[in-house]
Order: C-alpha cells, then sequence, then structure tokens
C-alpha cells in the first residue's frame, strides 16, 4: 500500500508547490490588468475631449460658412430689388459688408462674360480685376453649377491669385429674369480660420488641422500636437464638398490630464502581491512537512488492513466462481434462443424453460415450469412438489405469468431451506430476462404490422418518404420521392444526403438549412420546409418537406431522422395568381393602388437614405366618361388598356404606373435630377394619350389633366405626396383641363395645344 500512495502523495506535494508560484502570477496579471484599466480610462477621457474638440471646430466652421452664404444672399436679394446695382453703390455695401463679416480676401462682382469687373478692397487684389473666371477649371465648374442651380456654390479648394490657399463662394444674380452675373466671395481659409478659432479658451489644448475635398486648408502656424495615438478625424458633407476636421491634443493637455494613480496601483499592487505570495509559501512549506508524517502512518494503516480484507475476499470467491459459472450458462443460453430469428413467443418459452434447471445448485432434483397467459411449458422429467421457487413474468408493469422451479420428493431436507440466497436473485433475473424477450417479440410482431399500414397509407397519399444518416451523409428514398422529380429511383442511384442538396434550388438550401437547425437545436419538435426541388424535364417543383429525428447519439447529436416529401406546385401556383390579383388592376394588369403605395413607401425610403428626389403624378383621362356613356364599357376597357399600354412605353421600367381607380392613374418616377425631367415626361404622357383610339370603327379621343408632387419639396409621406398632386391634378381641371401643374406652383399651368 506505501508504494500505491507514495506517487499519489508525491505528486499532491508537487502540486502543491506550485501555489506560490500561480497566486503570483494571479495577483501580478491582477495588478497589471487594474493598472492597465486606469490607464485605458484616462485615454478614453482624452479621446472623448479629441472627439468633442473635432465636433466643436466643425459647428464653428459650418455655422460660420453657413451665416455668410445667407449674408451674401441678402447682398445679392438687394442688388435684385434695386434692378442693379453702380460700382459706387457695391463698394459701400461691399465695404460695410466686409467690416460686419472679418475673414475675406476680397467681394468681387463678376459680370455676365465671367470677368471680374468690381472687387472691394482693391488693395492687395489688383490682379484679380478683369480676371477670366473660365480658364480656370474649379472656378469655372463652380461657375458652372451656381447659375445652373440659381444657387450658391462653394469651388474647390485653389490658389488665390492674390497668394495663399482659399476656395470662392458664387451667388448667382438674376434682375427681372435676366442673368446679372455673379457675387463673388473669396476665402482665404487661414485668416478665416484664425478669426473662427483664436478667441476660443482651448487653443493651448487642442491643435486643429483642417481639409477640403482631400486638400488641405488650415495648418496652425505652431503645429506641434502630442505624438500619442489619441486623436479624432471628422468628416462631414456641405454644399458638395467635404469638409475633414483633423483634432489633436497638445502636449499640455496630455500632462495636465494625466494624474499618478495608475503608477500608484501598480507600485502598491506589486508589493502587496509580494507579500501574500511570501506568506503562503511559508505557510505551504510547514504544512507540507505534518502531512508527509501523517500520510506515511495511514500508509501502514491501510496495508495491514488490505491484506486482510484480501485473505477474506479469495475464499468467498472460489465459492461463488461455481455457482455463477451455471448461472451465467443459463442466461447464456437464454440469449442464443432470444437471438434466434423464426422463433414465435411459445417456441421461444419451451425451448428455454429446458435452459433452467442446470443453473441451481442441486441440478439433480431440479424441474421446470413456464406459465404465461393461458400456456404451460414443463421441462421433460417435470415433477411438482413443496419445494418451490418462483419469480413473476412483467411486462408493462403488469403480471404475466410465472417462471418456477421444483426440487423433488427426494430432495434431503436442509435447515436452511432448499435454495440459496443467489438462486434468489437468478430467478428473478431470468424472470426479467424471459419478460423482455417476450416483449421484444410481440414489438417487432407490432413494428412488421405498423411498417406494413405505414406502407398503404404512404401508397394511398402519394407522399415521398425519406430516410438520413445525419453523421454519415447516408440516405434513403422510397419510388414515390423519385417520380415526385420525374426519375426512377434505379436513375438516383447511389443516393445520399448530395443527391437531395443538387436537386434543391440554392436560395432554398440555405432556408432548409435554417430550418434543421431549429429543429436540432430543439427550438422546433418537428422539421417543416416548403422548397423547390428541379425536375427531370428542367423545370421546379414545390415541395413541402416535414421530418423529426427519431434516434440521438449518447452526446445528445442527432442520429436518424425520417420524413416525408409532399408536392404541393399546384397549390403554390393558386397562391401565386391569387397574390398578383391582389396586387393587380384585372383590366390593364397595372399594379393597384396598395402595390403602388408600397413602391412610393419603397422610395422614400430609398431616396430618404440617398438624399435623392423622385416625382408622383396623379392624373385622369378628360372626356373618358362621355365616350363611355356614347360607345359602351367594352370602349371604355379598350381605352383604358390601350392607355395602359402607351403610359408604359413613355417611363422607365424602374418607373411604376398604377391604375388606382375609373380613368385614374398614378405615375411614380424614380431618382429624378431636376424638375424638367419631369416636366418632359409629362409632356410625354400628354401626347400619347391624347393620340385618336380606333374602336369597331369609331376614333375614340381623350386627354389628360396631370398633377405632381416632388418628394421632399412637397412631402415626405406617400399620403402627403398623393394628395399633393391630386389636388394639383384638380387645379388642372379647373383651369382649362390638358396639362399638367407642379404642386408647389399653383399659378403656373402649362396646358397641350
Amino acid at each position: 500500500m506505501s508504494e500505491l500512495s507514495s506517487p499519489n502523495a508525491e505528486h499532491d506535494t508537487v502540486r502543491r508547490q506550485w501555489i506560490p508560484y500561480v497566486t503570483a502570477l494571479v495577483l501580478f496579471l491582477l495588478v497589471l490588468w487594474l493598472w492597465w484599466a486606469l490607464e485605458n480610462r484616462e485615454n478614453q477621457a482624452r479621446q472623448q475631449a479629441t472627439d468633442s474638440e473635432a465636433h466643436t471646430v466643425l459647428n464653428l466652421i459650418e455655422r460660420d460658412l453657413s451665416s455668410r452664404i445667407l449674408s451674401l444672399q441678402r447682398f445679392v436679394y438687394r442688388w435684385q430689388q434695386r434692378g442693379g446695382m453702380s460700382e459706387e453703390e457695391f463698394n459701400l455695401d461691399a465695404a460695410s459688408y466686409l467690416v460686419d463679416h472679418p475673414g475675406y480676401q476680397a467681394l468681387e462682382w463678376v459680370d455676365p462674360q465671367l470677368h471680374v469687373r468690381w472687387v472691394i478692397p482693391q488693395q492687395g487684389n489688383e490682379q484679380a480685376i478683369g480676371l477670366n473666371l473660365t480658364l480656370e477649371a474649379n472656378r469655372r465648374d463652380a461657375l458652372k453649377t451656381a447659375q445652373n442651380r440659381q444657387e450658391p456654390t462653394l469651388s474647390a479648394p485653389i490658389e488665390l491669385v492674390q497668394g495663399g490657399t482659399g476656395f470662392l463662394v458664387y451667388v448667382p444674380i438674376t434682375v427681372d429674369g435676366h442673368f446679372d452675373g455673379f457675387l463673388l466671395a473669396v476665402f482665404r481659409c487661414q485668416s478665416w480660420i484664425n478669426a473662427l478659432l483664436d478667441n476660443r479658451d482651448t487653443t493651448a489644448l487642442y491643435l486643429s488641422r483642417i481639409e477640403m475635398d482631400q486638400q488641405e486648408i488650415y495648418r496652425p502656424a505652431q503645429w506641434q500636437p502630442d505624438q500619442s495615438t489619441v486623436h479624432s478625424r471628422l468628416e462631414h458633407p456641405f454644399l458638395d464638398h467635404h469638409f475633414t476636421i483633423y483634432s489633436y491634443p497638445t502636449a499640455k493637455f496630455i500632462r495636465t490630464s494625466h494624474t499618478p494613480l495608475p503608477q500608484l496601483v501598480l507600485c502598491f499592487g506589486l508589493i502587496l502581491s509580494g507579500c501574500l505570495v511570501l506568506i503562503i509559501y511559508l505557510f505551504q512549506k510547514e504544512s507540507s512537512a505534518i502531512q508527509r508524517v501523517t500520510q506515511h502512518k495511514l500508509d501502514l494503516e491501510r496495508q495491514i488492513d488490505q491484506r486482510q480484507r484480501i485473505e477474506a475476499d479469495r475464499e468467498i470467491l472460489l465459492n461463488d466462481i461455481g455457482e455463477r459459472v451455471k448461472a451465467l450458462h443459463c442466461l447464456y443460453g437464454l440469449s442464443r434462443l432470444a437471438e434466434a430469428t423464426g422463433k414465435d413467443i411459445d417456441q421461444f418459452l419451451a425451448e428455454a424453460v429446458e435452459c433452467l434447471p442446470p443453473a441451481w445448485q442441486h441440478a439433480e432434483y431440479a424441474s421446470a415450469r413456464i406459465l404465461f397467459d393461458e400456456h404451460q411449458f414443463v421441462t421433460s422429467d417435470f415433477q411438482e412438489s413443496d419445494w418451490k421457487q418462483e419469480a413473476a413474468i412483467q411486462i408493462n408493469a403488469a403480471t404475466r405469468g410465472y417462471v418456477q422451479i421444483f426440487y423433488s420428493e427426494h430432495f434431503p431436507a436442509i435447515d436452511e431451506g432448499p435454495f440459496s440466497i443467489e438462486e434468489r436473485y437468478l430467478i428473478n433475473e431470468i424472470a426479467d430476462r424471459i419478460g423482455s424477450v417476450v416483449q421484444q417479440k410481440k414489438a417487432a410482431e407490432a413494428l412488421v404490422q405498423e411498417r406494413q399500414r405505414l406502407a398503404f397509407i404512404l401508397e394511398g397519399t402519394h407522399v415521398g418518404t425519406w430516410e438520413w444518416n445525419v453523421q454519415t451523409g447516408e440516405t434513403v428514398f422510397n419510388s414515390r420521392w423519385a417520380e415526385h422529380l420525374g426519375y426512377r429511383l434505379e436513375e438516383l442511384t447511389p443516393v445520399s444526403v448530395e443527391t437531395w442538396k443538387s436537386l434543391t434550388h440554392p436560395d432554398d438550401l440555405k432556408k432548409a438549412y435554417r430550418a434543421l437547425k431549429r429543429h436540432f437545436s430543439g427550438e422546433n419538435q418537428y422539421y417543416e420546409c416548403e422548397l423547390r426541388l428541379r425536375h427531370k424535364q428542367g423545370h421546379w417543383i414545390w415541395i413541402l418537406d416535414r421530418g423529426k429525428v427519431s434516434v440521438w447519439t449518447e452526446e445528445g447529436a442527432p442520429l436518424m431522422m425520417f420524413g416525408t416529401h409532399m408536392d404541393i406546385t399546384e397549390k403554390k401556383q393558386a397562391e401565386s395568381r391569387i397574390q398578383h390579383l391582389a396586387n393587380h388592376d384585372a383590366l390593364t394588369g397595372l399594379p393597384s393602388l396598395r402595390l403602388a403605395r408600397d413602391r412610393i413607401n419603397v422610395a422614400l425610403e430609398s431616396a430618404h437614405r440617398q438624399h435623392k428626389s423622385f416625382a408622383v403624378l396623379f392624373f385622369d383621362l378628360d372626356g373618358f366618361k362621355e365616350i363611355n356613356d356614347q360607345f359602351g364599357h367594352d370602349a371604355g376597357d379598350f381605352l383604358l388598356q390601350t392607355t395602359a399600354d402607351r403610359l408604359l412605353e413613355c417611363v422607365r421600367k424602374s418607373d411604376t404606373v398604377a391604375r388606382i381607380g375609373g380613368d385614374e392613374f398614378i405615375l411614380l418616377l424614380s431618382e429624378i435630377k431636376t424638375p424638367a425631367d419631369v416636366q418632359a415626361i409629362a409632356e410625354k404622357v400628354i401626347d400619347a394619350v391624347q393620340q385618336p383610339v380606333e374602336f369597331e370603327h369609331h376614333i375614340l379621343r381623350v386627354q389628360a389633366s396631370i398633377g405632381i408632387a416632388l418628394y421632399p419639396d412637397h412631402g415626405h409621406t406617400t399620403k402627403a405626396l398623393i394628395k399633393q398632386a391630386d389636388i394639383a391634378m384638380y387645379a388642372v381641371k379647373n383651369s382649362g383641363k390638358n396639362g399638367y401643374r407642379f404642386a408647389d406652383l399653383p399659378s403656373v399651368v402649362t396646358t397641350s395645344d
């Protein structure tokens, strides 16, 4: 015993010796983590402050630039109200404006031929007078954009003729409908941004560098940011340009924001950890010495006790071996009979009873009988006597019979009784074994009957079946499964789960995997999925695939799964037809009002995300009621169908034409660039609608009144856009019909000849 326990004790001792080192490592890592967490918290605070500084600088630039552009527009408004402006008036207004708004290089007037004529102040800007702005690409592009849009436009960063980097703001001037040039504001970026930032009390703590369209336009004179990893980059669009702010903390900010707490925690933590580890080491060393003495004493006591038990167990074992061999031989014989095929229950019991007597200690006096239901099975030398031992045969908690062992009358009397305790256990085990075999045979017979019944059901319902070994991929299909796909089962041999994968539509295969995963995880009790499989002739058919895992591995993984395939192609086709009828007009085949609203909702979401515009046209056929009354509903239906075809030819495939009832239609024009694009399509629709239609030797003529609503100018919801277009359409009808009108321009109406 000493040799056996010594390795374990030595192993425990070695394992305990590692405790101080492991403790030291854990404490060191804990202190190091705490130090890192404190340092990281300071860095996060610095990063948040730097991010806030970048947002502040960007907001200052955006607010100041927006304010200056509004002031420039008011300057232009005064020009337009006066019907023009003399050079003297320009000089006075511009000089006053520059006093109120420092940071400009100059204010200039550009004539309609795009030459700089007037400049304030003239000192330092002499080179700009008479400058042709079309000679430089950035200036020319910004001029054209401002003139086309009739709104203020920023140029890209340029090198100013006065020297330095800046950009230009063009504000177009229109007097009595005639283009009268531009008001040009020249920004010198360095002086402009210095004026914005110098008055702030954070200039000693942060430095900011600014880019416009990826070109640097501002850098502080003393550019010495801290080289740490803390910095902030913020990008923001403004008037078709991108401003990027790079903010860095200064060395002063890093010093003032740093505290000695992380270093103090690190030092004191390491000192305390070292002291604690030393205490553990000394205590463990003393404890190990005491434990070695105690362990040696226990080992000696265990050796003595173990040797005594071995001697006693050896004696009992020799006595039991002989009896146990006979019992095992009996049980083995019953197992062989149970495994034999082709035997019914009566045959099994008749042969089983002969295996019983040899298992008993006094086999020469023993005979056996098995009672089951109303049947009796006995050994060939059966003799009933008062020396009896029996055990009940139970199936599903019900007693169905008995196993009985008898000793003959010639058996000599024994004071402690003829049967040993081991034999009492043995007869119960035999009864349990016989009951289990009978139950299995009955279950097998019931299974055969159930399989036959299930085969008849599957044959009658035309359902395909499958069996799948989830772990190996082995799969079994019945012939009906293959017939659904136009195959004979032999054509698909050898079959596996890969056969199913190759025939399943890729999109539905992903859906099936998700359904299988939910079933395997226990989320769903059954697997069920509607999917498409490729028919032998090349088309897709719809299948309802159902199944359930019936056998699981010991680790809880799915092993065997069984299921069915049902052809639901006709059902899916019927559902598709119903869905189409619900969303389309039966007469013209155009989308209905419900589908039109859905598509407008989609257009709203897309336009909002991408900052784009689209148009909703609401129009009504003028003169349609008269044609219906004069020529009948067949003529009206034919006219509506022809009109629908013509409308589809007027728009793009990405646009939507919908009939919402009677002679009313809605057009959805997605991703329009300018109102002029919508006007062109409206005129095209009016021209197409008023073309004559021939019906049964009659010439039918109608016209269109169209109302137009633009997103986002006239509304931000589907309901609002349709309502505004409807109001504009009725305004056209009230003012002469056969025309179009924008919702926000009630005073302007265009009428087709």
